[in-house]
């Protein structure tokens, strides 16, 4: 029998192509996977993949977006007490922004250590560290840098400075350090147990802190970093941020939000926004607003009591 091919014409619906053009006319994308927040004075700002950039007048959060050349993978942002912005990628390299997050120029950082986590101390020196518990320093704006390490064969997830003299380091198994003076000497404290690895870290003060991790664990300090307790989180998620405020939060894997309010051991469950991507920063713009940012575009604003 003689098989004829059937030929389809004519038939087929037209592509239609004018959402993915809606989509990227709009400042802030699904595909966007934000990783950290900050601001200063009036302006916000969050970095995530892709070199992604979205920056706003606080009072407004009309988000305006950059894209840095290349495309790097932005993992940090903080803000400078002389109005800097200074963002860190993967490659090992410093943006920072002197005109309100507008334009961002590149600076190599000198390691082939990865570095994780960056800040800016009260007087706007630039701190960043990571692997091999390689700390860097630079106090020219990026221009040069130190490197010097703590000799512990693991990753540094955190740094935080409270005042001038003061900051703490938190890291892979456990790690916390302290500096009293400037970062010349960093003295090793009592090693948060279970070989704990730190998401993030926040100090409210010199004596009171707190770390998260995976499995929802939230570990906290009353003491300076001399021990450790666990606290109540009542969740078993991933938790990747952690700050303070009026009331202290958390956020992690699948929406999660944590508050705690008071000086007690429990934190409580919430997520009124019913945002089901991760979170991975928080950030108070007031008394009131909270701004969360994480997975497939989220930013955004959550008014808490």
């Amino acid at each position: 029998m003689l098989t004829l091919p059937v030929v389809m014409g004519g038939c087929e619906a037209k592509l239609d192509l004018s959402g993915i053009g809606k989509e990227l006319e709009n400042p802030i994308r699904r595909t966007d996977q934000f990783q950290a927040l900050a601001h200063h004075t009036q302006q916000v700002v969050a970095v995530g993949n892709q070199g992604v950039i979205l920056a706003a007048d606080v009072n407004s959060l009309n988000w305006r977006r950059t894209e840095l050349p290349g495309q790097p993978g932005l993992i940090d942002v903080d803000a400078c007490e002389d109005g800097r912005f200074i963002a860190l990628s993967f490659d090992r390299t410093l943006w920072t922004s002197t005109d309100g997050a507008q334009s961002w120029q590149p600076q190599s950082i000198p390691t082939s250590e990865n570095l994780l986590d960056l800040t800016c101390s009260p007087d706007n020196s630039i701190w960043a560290v990571g692997s091999f518990s390689t700390v860097m320093v630079s106090k020219d704006h990026g221009k040069s840098w130190q490197e010097s390490t703590l000799n512990e064969d693991a990753m540094l997830t955190g740094i935080q400075f409270l005042t001038k003299q003061t900051a703490y380091l938190t890291g892979e198994f456990g790690l916390v350090f302290r500096t009293d003076d400037a970062g010349k000497n960093w003295f090793p404290l009592e090693p948060i147990p279970e070989d704990f690895y730190p998401q993030a870290a926040f100090f409210q003060d010199r004596q009171h802190g707190w770390v998260v991790g995976l499995d929802g664990r939230v570990m906290a300090t009353r003491d300076a970093g001399e021990s450790w307790e666990r606290q109540t989180s009542g969740t078993v998620a991933p938790l990747y941020g952690v700050t303070g405020g009026k009331q202290r939060v958390a956020v992690g894997e699948n929406g999660v939000l944590l508050k705690n309010d008071t000086s007690g051991d429990v934190w409580q469950s919430s997520n009124p926004t019913g945002i089901s991507a991760y979170i991975r920063d928080a950030l108070w713009l007031n008394d009131k607003t909270l701004l969360l940012a994480g997975g497939n575009g989220t930013l955004k604003t959550l008014s808490l009591p």
